[in-house]
């Protein structure tokens, strides 16, 4: 294990996430976002829970940030919880009118959907 490669691969995988340390430290359940800067520049290095929230909220697995080896479990695209993080983010940087379009929108498309796959209309 290379302590510089696991530094490099945290710093990749918040840079990939988009979030500022206060907000990924947020994320992952941490109290404190020192403890990233701490990771970051090398200082400490995360223990296994938190090498488990960053596999369970990101994607990435513990044996790719620990060894760089295999991949990284899934990518952005098909972690769930990136991928509500990424909506979220989106959907936070909209006026509250194109808030309640989105909204709409969404719903619609989703009774569309189960009307088509089920010929009955569902209420979401």
């Amino acid at each position: 294990m290379d302590n510089a490669e696991i530094v490099e691969r945290l710093k990749q995988i918040r840079k990939e996430t988009g979030l500022s340390m206060d907000k990924f430290s947020k994320a992952l359940g941490i109290q404190s976002s020192g403890n990233i800067s701490a990771w970051e520049s090398g200082r400490a290095l995360p223990g296994a829970i938190a090498l488990k929230a960053i596999h369970d909220v990101f994607g990435y697995s513990v044996d790719w940030i620990l060894t760089g080896n295999n991949s990284t479990a899934c990518s952005k695209s098909e972690s769930p919880k990136v991928f509500r993080t990424e909506l979220l983010q989106i959907f936070d940087s909209l006026t509250p009118d194109k808030q309640a379009i989105l909204l709409g929108t969404i719903k619609t498309i989703l009774q569309n959907s189960a009307v088509n796959s089920s010929g009955k209309d569902k209420i979401y």
